[in-house]
């Protein structure tokens, strides 16, 4: 059986990936904070290390889009220092990693719907910091 780590199980997301119908020989493994704290880079890189996953999908996120305005530490930690530590992790293990980002990385004002490659442009701190997990993954 071929195991896919994913994290914020609880969440929307994660809730509705463990609902999907994965091929045969694959199962989902959701955590969630209580599983993994996302402010310790450390413990990401020991999760990955745990067992040979066949991919990881980093679903979790600090959400609270107001509240990450005046907690900038954890909003950036949980957004962009963990993907980065799920992404070194990863790349060393040889693991598919997908981040999960989210549309605050652009500006609001198109019409229509937005495309990978269209210029972002945060307008506060929840956007920023899911940039800079996606850079830090890209990276």
């Amino acid at each position: 059986m071929k195991s896919i780590l994913v994290t914020g199980g609880n969440g929307q997301l994660g809730t509705e990936l463990q609902r999907c119908a994965w091929p045969e020989g694959y199962e989902v493994v959701a955590i969630d904070v209580a599983d993994l704290d996302l402010t310790d880079t450390t413990a990401i890189a020991a999760k990955v290390a745990e067992r040979p996953w066949a991919a990881v999908i980093n679903g979790a996120a600090y959400t609270a889009v107001d509240k990450a305005e005046s907690d900038v530490v954890t909003a950036w930690a949980v957004n962009a220092m963990a993907p980065a530590a799920f992404g070194e992790a990863c790349a060393r293990a040889n693991i598919p990693l997908v981040q999960v980002s989210t549309d605050y990385v652009f500006a609001g004002d198109k019409q229509g719907a937005w495309e990978v490659d269209d210029p972002v442009a945060p307008l506060g701190v929840y956007g920023a910091s899911k940039l800079g997990g996606e850079l830090a993954v890209r990276t």
